[in-house]
């Protein structure tokens, strides 16, 4: 009767006494503990490209229609900073599929063809064409400083006029997702019940590890190929961190 005076439907009285013997509490990052509100935070650019051509570019392999918050965040970075788009016009479109960690379209302007790809830094990185040890160096860089403050970084590379694929990296995306108000409210409330966190996320480690910190989730955060080659009881003990970073959705 309380939680129906405040509104809540329960459907299986059971429920309430499985929550009530709840002593582990597995939570996904994006949309339970963030918002699941992306935004661009910051734009590094290599070899001679420009922020805007970069967000340009970015938005070219983006739809609306898809809902994806990524494409969401960064044609509305794109809207905000009034980027020209006239005279290009999206031939093909492939979403983003997490099994190849990219999204990538086909562009044409100007009587010419070229393709666009945006996504998960080293998957671009790796399809890119010409990238001298130096740049190497500062993508690896800006990752890892990007990741202490929590930010995800993709990568935006594109073709040559009519040659598909001679890919060449443009720059990098900073996105942020940032944790939800109540989130560390609930997370030390569940403590303080004998409740343990424990986070699940398809992000790096590092910013697992400075998500975790910032909702008070304090503990050891792995990645889920730490737990490859161990034996039954080793991972028993394993499963008993805080969190889990670098997992795929079926994984969860």
């Amino acid at each position: 009767m309380e939680l129906v005076k405040k509104g809540v439907l329960v459907t299986r009285l059971n429920s309430i006494e499985d929550a009530a013997s709840m002593d582990v509490l597995c939570l996904d990052k994006t949309g339970t503990i963030t918002q699941n509100k992306l935004s661009v935070s910051d734009i590094i650019a290599f070899s001679g490209h420009e922020n805007e051509s970069i967000i340009q570019t970015a938005a070219l392999v983006s739809q609306e229609e898809t809902m994806d918050i990524i494409d969401l965040a960064v044609i509305d970075y794109a809207k905000d900073k009034g980027v020209n788009f006239n005279g290009y016009k999206q031939i093909s479109y492939t979403p983003f599929d997490p099994a190849i960690k990219r999204t990538e379209a086909i562009i044409e302007h100007s009587g010419h063809q070229f393709k666009v790809i945006k996504g998960a830094t080293q998957v671009v990185v790796s399809l890119c064409r010409g990238i001298d040890e130096g740049i190497l160096i500062s993508v690896d860089k800006a990752i890892k400083d990007f990741s202490k403050k929590g930010y995800r970084t993709m990568a935006v590379a594109k073709s040559g006029n009519d040659d598909l694929d001679n890919l060449k990296l443009m720059g990098l995306l900073a996105l942020i997702d940032p944790p939800r108000i109540d989130s560390k409210i609930m997370i030390d409330k569940a403590k303080s019940l004998g409740i343990k966190p424990i986070m699940l996320m398809g992000d790096n480690i590092a910013i697992a590890k400075e998500i975790a910190s910032q909702v008070g989730i304090n503990g050891k955060i792995i990645r889920l190929t730490d737990m490859e080659g161990l034996n039954d009881d080793e991972q028993v003990s394993v499963v008993g961190e805080s969190g889990f970073a670098e997992i795929y959705p079926e994984d969860k």
